[in-house]
């Protein structure tokens, strides 16, 4: 499977950045164009997989389909090649067959080796997507065919594991996803077989009398040809997660429908020194944990405990150059379930709900979370997510109560149309704080067989309380409640096999707050648009050419004045042996209202600031031990100075138990306001004894913060879901050295326990 990350969708999710009010006109275009959707029976792929069921019969997961009911179940093959030559016959083909149960699906896949063949199996840790460089088999299923979203299940040769969900055909990819199910992998007689057995719990498909079907695609990575086969074609363009393109898996009856399916996770932690002096002030020991459940047909709940994330990755090392906020995202399971459900507005840009808000402060530290509940499902076709969250709060915040509530109505071919509704109230009584509403409207629709998608958003963010409650603090203003704001936008795109044409609109106003939610800017109005052309090439050392081309303007939100303007080019060339490189040119032009603080020392004064900037990166294959990339940019326009910036990182898989990892970025900035050098570092190792049990050293450095931290986390997956974690977590003061400035040692225990009620 090509990086999702890649996917053309995927990169216009990130930088979708419409500019005005989602308005009548637009929603009722968005739903007359619903009208000529396609029929969603008959819009995706004419792949068909029949399941069987098991009639009484027993499967042992074991990588041998050696079972009598395997040889009876129908087959499917016929596996097309979607990269580096999309649509060609994949030259080995594979085999697909599928069974069930009342509480699962069985999965066996059988893929025909080259001559001397033996899969590459280098990556032994679980949730990696590193195991996309390695010979991977991938199951992709669209549960509830909206065409949107999907659940994947990979594995390798050896047995690794990653769970993930997608969302809009790619534009989020979340390996933090976890899901219980089992898969085994052999290699015997140029044959490479995985069986799976994958609970309806973990897919969240609905419990339902009679038939029912979802989508389904199974990708085949082919480490050898460095290619991707898929057995539902996509078009490249599409990306690896396209939705729109699996084909159906039908002949499921009446599954899941005995009895109430509960997955208990408690936990138990233990860790030095203590926050909540359970045991005096060096030792915490404490309990929680989460309740997933299906209360109806395709109703689920989550109840969450006194949880803690000690388990969760650290954020990456970054450096602001630039006035507005860094955009990070969410790592913790408990918020990312149902996420397709909670998804609104514009990624990284104008967002009413940002889970990150809740539980962790600016800094990332982290604010005790008494607990929470989620549900959602689907109802009539409906969508339907409730969020309610507890936190304890912090110096500078009260206790405070979070709510989400949500609905989105999927038709036609990935169209969808929905609410949102936000709200924060704090639990005591402090003058700086008030309650703090948002809600909001979205709709997009896909026409020309989902090539054509236009979708935007409408957003009004409310309060009680004093005005300023961003600062936390009471102002001049007393009692009266800030003014509401508002922000939204409207992009329409082409996704051509070869022609690939956008435009966008995006506007916020100056008192659009979204309190839970993230805003990177506001007060402006900004909008553009951009083509590229796609060449791809069937027999050449290349096999993909792309040339883009693009410009926007930023206004007030008032357009009473200009705050920039922006046009770019640039060319990308991705070799068949899989290297890449690119090469962008940048006309910028920034004009900064007042004076701002850009690093410690480093002032930036207003004005306007105009200039050239180019960019180039080159990256190695993945597929091939080590991988790298690297990446330079010059500004000549940098805030009336120059900048120099630097990136490079590497993975080096010394084998299947040792692998090596590093990422580095550089920059040194010369404005009239001062000079500065930069530097972060992330670098470790990871040790693999088996699929169960691995460790990472990590390191990280951040100059600006004169800080680094080391981390070193052990993970033992003792039984299937359930985990042994310790965390040994040391944090450094870099000004004069070395010198520790704090240290936290965590020991914590998972249990996954499935029962039926």
């Amino acid at each position: 499977m090509s990086a999702p990350f890649t996917a053309r969708r995927a990169a216009r999710g990130r930088r979708r950045l419409g500019a005005c009010l989602l308005g009548p006109s637009l929603l009722g275009a968005i739903f007359a164009g619903a009208a000529y959707g396609a029929d969603p029976e008959t819009a995706s792929s004419d792949k068909v997989l029949e399941a069987v069921p098991l009639d009484g019969a027993t499967i042992t997961v074991d990588g041998r389909l050696d079972e009598p009911v395997w040889r009876a179940a129908p087959v499917a093959s016929g596996f097309v090649q979607r990269s580096p030559v999309p649509g060609v016959v994949a030259p080995v083909d594979g085999r697909v067959r599928v069974v069930y149960d009342r509480e699962a699906l069985y999965v066996g896949v059988e893929f025909d080796l080259l001559p001397g063949e033996s899969p590459r199996a280098l990556e032994l840790t679980r949730d990696s997507f590193r195991l996309f460089a390695d010979d991977a088999v991938s199951l992709k299923f669209d549960v509830h065919r909206d065409r949107r979203s999907t659940v994947g299940l990979v594995i390798n040769p050896a047995g690794a594991q990653l769970d993930y969900v997608t969302l809009d055909s790619g534009s989020q990819f979340r390996t933090e996803f976890d899901a219980r199910w089992a898969a085994e992998s052999t290699v015997a007689d140029g044959v490479w077989t995985v069986e799976y057995r994958v609970p309806y719990i973990a897919l969240g498909l609905p419990a339902r009398g009679g038939a029912q079907a979802m989508g389904l695609n199974i990708t085949r990575d082919h480490n050898v040809r460095q290619a991707t086969d898929d057995w539902s074609p996509m078009p490249a363009e599409f990306g690896p997660v396209a939705a729109t393109h699996y084909g159906r898996l039908v002949g499921l009856r009446d599954v899941g429908v005995d009895g109430l399916p509960v997955s208990f996770i408690p936990f138990a932690l233990v860790q030095h020194p203590g926050e909540d002096a359970l045991l005096g002030d060096d030792l915490d020991v404490r309990a929680g944990g989460d309740v997933r459940a299906r209360l109806g047909e395709d109703l689920w709940a989550e109840l969450t405990v006194l949880t803690d994330f000690a388990e969760v990755d650290l954020d990456d090392p970054l450096v602001n150059l630039d006035r507005f906020p860094l955009f990070l995202p969410e790592k913790r399971a408990f918020f990312l379930s149902g996420l397709d459900i909670f998804e609104f507005g514009a990624r990284g840009l104008s967002q009413v709900f940002f889970s990150r808000r809740i539980g962790l402060d600016d800094d990332g530290g982290t604010v005790p979370l008494y607990g929470g509940l989620k549900l959602y499902g689907r109802a009539a076709g409906v969508g339907l997510g409730v969020l309610d969250v507890v936190t304890d709060g912090t110096d500078g915040a009260p206790p405070s109560n979070f709510a989400v509530a949500r609905a989105s109505y999927p038709f036609g071919r990935g169209g969808q149309a929905g609410l949102i509704a936000v709200s924060r109230h704090a639990l005591d009584e402090r003058d700086a704080f008030g309650d703090h509403y948002a809600l909001g409207a979205d709709a997009a629709v896909r026409l020309l067989d989902a090539r054509l998608e236009i979708a935007g958003f409408g957003a009004l963010t409310l309060a009680t309380g004093p005005a300023g409650l961003d600062s936390g603090d009471a102002n001049d203003a007393g009692d009266r409640s800030p003014p509401p704001g508002t922000s939204g936008q409207v992009t329409v795109e082409y996704l051509g096999a070869e022609w690939q044409p956008s435009v966008y609109v995006r506007r916020t106003d100056a008192d659009f707050d979204p309190q839970v939610g993230f805003v990177r800017r506001t007060d402006v109005t900004e909008s553009g648009a951009a083509l590229d052309r796609v060449f791809r090439f069937a027999e050449h050392p290349i096999a993909r050419l792309t040339l883009s081309a693009g410009g926007s303007g930023i206004w007030s939100a008032d357009l009473a004045d200009a705050r920039g303007q922006r046009a770019h080019g640039g060319v990308e060339l991705r070799s068949r042996s899989g290297w890449s490189a690119s090469l962008e040119g940048v006309w910028n032009r920034d004009r900064v209202g007042a004076e701002f603080e850009l690093l410690p020392g480093v002032r930036v004064p207003g004005g306007t600031y105009a200039g050239p900037q180019v960019s180039a990166y080159v990256s190695s294959p993945s597929t091939r031990a080590p991988s790298g990339y690297a990446g330079y940019t010059f500004d000549d326009g940098f805030f009336g100075g120059t900048l120099h910036r630097l990136s490079t990182g590497f993975t080096w898989p010394v084998g299947a138990h040792l692998r090596l990892f590093g990422d580095c970025a550089a920059a040194r900035l010369d404005v009239p306001g001062g000079q500065a050098d930069t530097l972060t570092l992330d670098a470790g190792i990871t040790i693999a004894a088996s699929t169960r049990l691995f460790a990472d050293v990590a390191g990280q450095l951040n100059s600006v913060d004169d800080a680094a931290r080391a981390l070193l986390r052990l993970r033992w997956r003792y039984l299937p879901g359930s985990d042994i974690f310790a965390v040994y977590q040391e944090d450094l003061a870099a000004a004069d050295g070395l010198t520790s400035s704090g240290r936290r040692i965590t020991l914590k225990i998972t249990w996954w326990v499935d029962a039926l009620l």
